[in-house]
Order: structure tokens, then C-alpha cells, then sequence
């Protein structure tokens, strides 16, 4: 489960999944061209569309989890709470 977990944090495979969602919804895979395949297009897309889903859901508890040392690209002080402390605190600095 942590191989997983650790597959799941690397921007590599993040590359990968962006790559492989293109591909599976680009024009040679997904052709309109014939009416009778349009039920069989329409359920290929919906299945792809919940695999990709699926697998940001799985990226993104597998980066929930991660401690912000393990996470090798993530920049310190970039999520919500740092832009508000900062703010906060330059504002403190203004009422002295």
C-alpha cells in the first residue's frame, strides 16, 4: 500500500495520467463518424471519464496524506492558510 501511496505522489506519474487521458479521448480513439457505434462511443466516454475520475481522486488523497517534507515540488507557504498568516500579519505590522 505505501509503493502505491509513494506512485501516487510522484509528479511522473502525475505527467502519465495527463498523457493517458489525452490519448484516450483524442480522435483516432474517439470517432463519431458512424451512427450506429454512437451508443458504444457514448459509454467508452463515460467509462473513461470515470477512470480519470477515479484516479485524480486517488492522486489527490495520496497528496492529503503526504507530509509537505515528502512531497519533493510542493512549495512551502503555497496553500490558504499561509497567504492568510502573512496577510494577518502585514496588517498587524499597519495598526502599530
Amino acid at each position: 500500500m505505501e509503493r502505491l501511496r509513494n506512485l501516487l505522489r510522484q509528479r511522473e506519474f502525475h505527467v502519465l495520467l495527463f498523457c493517458l487521458a489525452i490519448v484516450l479521448v483524442s480522435w483516432p480513439l474517439v470517432s463519431f463518424s458512424d451512427l450506429d457505434r454512437l451508443k458504444a462511443m457514448f459509454a467508452y466516454l463515460f467509462l473513461v471519464w470515470g477512470l480519470i475520475i477515479m484516479l485524480l481522486l486517488a492522486v489527490s488523497r495520496g497528496l492529503n496524506d503526504a507530509p509537505k517534507q515528502q512531497i519533493p515540488w510542493a512549495v512551502k507557504g503555497s496553500h490558504a492558510s499561509g497567504r492568510r498568516n502573512r496577510a494577518a500579519g502585514s496588517r498587524n505590522q499597519l495598526s502599530r
